[in-house]
């Protein structure tokens, strides 16, 4: 039998003071689904900028778009551009290309900054012509320059500068274009006749009231607010035979003073002749053949003349391409005879009467009914339209309310001492808007923000809003996942 061995009393003290006593393991810490992704949304410098907010790649601009600085200006000269007239050149002898004459369709109005050789359509990163394009608008600008910020982080600085000069259109192109644009032809056999001239300023009786902005509203239906006199668009009217028997509501927004009503069919379908298309190197163009007066360019390209012409839906069999209308009522001649207006004050709920009035004969033609009998004005905000007479499958509408705003006395007391950031001007005087956008250092070049609104319009500035709506879903599903595995414990 073996002896036991005899520690000394010094090493057992050391022993347990040195025994490390049974650690208990530390508790689980659960995150939430997708909780590295968030993590790395916050410290990835790809995503700067973005604040841990869902990102996307910016699909409207391109790299070298996204680094530079821009300058624009309302009312810029290409949007007064109009078609190419060569035709009007061809009996010139050295008409050779649709270039010779001024393409603009309305006045362009010239400043001070343009005068000293500013350009709004210039890169303005060449030759320090960011620096120049400040100074000189700066020194012309008629008050204080109004500062914002957009919604990606641009620093967008307004100017107003006073109008100097002006470049007027040509007469010819101008005209040809009016007429292009106001005037409806009907092709008989196989030569453009004269059908509609289509108005273009109010009817007399609105005693030089102006067109009261509304918001349009039917229970039966929806209604397009464009459906208003004057909008030459065949789908910018009120479709009565799909309203369901339901009347049109006009809220004008505020109490307002009418001086006339006024009605007009919905606009004829309409399009452009002769059609071209280029097919195989060669340009063909509809009914060639009868066609007068027609020019091409060295290309052989058609230089015109064109005329707006009826659209009965026949077009599209043919072989130069698809109709533009695919509604089949838009090729109808829609329009109300007679119909009773009705009204109702700001504030009331009883609609009153106000009779029963003739309506159009025709799609095009403005019908207005003045309001000047009524004693002491009429003093309405909401208006109400009821067909009761209706031409081809149900009718359509398009409505015009003139009349002037009753001002509120504390509205004009704080219009009065409201601060204005911009100086006035008198009202003889044009003036034009300048804005420079200036993208910050820190901006982020690459990716944006989930669902941040286009400067054009558009709803995503993004690749695909598809992506973020299965992000959304996974994170939904793994979180419920989660919470039955919780619950099951």
């Amino acid at each position: 039998m073996q002896a036991a061995t005899v520690l000394p009393l010094s090493k057992i003290i050391f022993s347990i003071y040195n025994r490390t006593a049974p650690t208990t393991p530390a508790p689980m810490v659960e995150e939430k689904p997708f909780a590295d992704v968030k993590r790395r949304c916050h410290s990835d410098y790809r995503y700067s900028g973005m604040h841990g907010q869902t990102a996307r790649r910016d699909k409207h601009l391109s790299y070298k778009e996204r680094k530079k600085n821009s300058l624009s200006r309302d009312h810029p000269p290409n949007s007064g551009k109009a078609r190419s007239y060569a035709y009007l050149d061809a009996s010139a002898g050295y008409a050779t290309s649709d270039n010779l004459r001024s393409r603009l369709t309305q006045p362009y109005l010239l400043t001070n900054f343009e005068l000293d050789g500013g350009d709004s359509f210039a890169s303005l990163d060449r030759r320090k012509a960011w620096d120049l394009s400040t100074a000189l608008l700066e020194k012309y600008a008629v008050g204080m320059p109004q500062v914002s910020k957009s919604a990606i982080g641009e620093k967008q600085v307004t100017y107003q500068l006073q109008a100097a000069a002006v470049i007027l259109p040509d007469p010819d192109v101008a005209a040809a274009e009016h007429d292009l644009r106001y005037k409806i032809y009907m092709i008989k056999r196989n030569r453009p006749t004269l059908l509609y001239t289509l108005p273009t300023s109010a009817p007399a009786g609105t005693g030089h009231a102006p067109l009261v902005k509304a918001q349009l509203h039917c229970s039966g239906g929806g209604v397009k607010q464009s459906a208003i006199v004057r909008v030459n668009n065949p789908a910018s009217a009120w479709d009565c035979g799909k309203s369901q028997g339901k009347p049109l509501d006009i809220d004008l927004g505020r109490t307002y003073n009418i001086k006339a009503f006024s009605t007009q069919g919905r606009h004829p379908a309409t399009r452009i002749y002769p059609h071209v298309r280029y097919n195989q190197g060669v340009y063909q163009v509809e009914d060639e053949e009868h066609l007068t007066g027609q020019f091409h360019d060295a290309k052989g390209r058609y230089g015109g003349p064109r005329w707006t012409v009826l659209d009965d839906g026949s077009f599209g069999r043919g072989e130069y391409g698809m109709t533009q209308w695919r509604d089949p009522q838009f090729y109808l001649c829609q329009y109300v005879k007679r119909y009773e207006l009705l009204w109702r004050s700001d504030g009331g709920r009883k609609w009153h009467s106000l009779g029963t009035f003739s309506g159009n004969s025709d799609s095009t033609s403005e019908v207005a009914h003045s309001m000047a009998a009524i004693q002491g004005g009429l003093l309405v905000r909401y208006l109400r339209v009821v067909p009761l007479d209706c031409a081809n499958d149900g009718g359509a509408m398009r409505v015009g309310v003139y009349g002037t705003s009753v001002a509120d006395v504390r509205g004009k007391a704080k219009a009065k001492h409201a601060k204005q950031s911009v100086a006035a001007l008198p009202e003889d005087d044009e003036v034009v808007t300048y804005c420079l956008s200036q993208k910050p250092e820190t901006m982020n070049k690459t990716f944006v923000r989930e669902k941040t609104g286009n400067r054009k319009g558009d709803k995503n500035r993004c690749d695909d809003e598809a992506q973020s709506v299965m992000r959304y879903r996974m994170r939904k599903e793994a979180w419920e996942q989660a919470r039955e595995q919780t619950d099951d414990k």
